[in-house]
């Protein structure tokens, strides 16, 4: 019985502190939307991104740059030398 009133507790103040920060984000984008928006996406990104491994993301509108990827690290071990730009031949 006093884990089922401690997991309750628990659960209450979790929620509590959720529907605070929620009326805290909310307050912010109501004063200013963009930046709020920003912020919020680029937290996301921060929690996100560290926990995806080998995945690249490339800017479609990026103009005049090359990007540069490691495609020796990328392509390494999924179908061996064959699978190496450098080893395809002329383009």
């Amino acid at each position: 019985m006093l884990a089922a009133d401690g997991y309750a507790i628990d659960r209450v103040n979790r929620a509590e502190g959720d529907a605070s920060r929620f009326r805290q984000a909310d307050e912010a984008y109501q004063k200013a939307p963009d930046v709020t928006r920003r912020r919020l996406q680029l937290e996301t990104l921060g929690r996100v991104l560290p926990h995806v491994g080998g995945k690249v993301v490339l800017d479609k509108d990026a103009k005049g740059v090359l990007p540069l990827l490691p495609l020796d690290r990328l392509t390494a071990g999924v179908a061996g030398a064959a699978a190496s730009p450098a080893t395809s031949g002329p383009l």
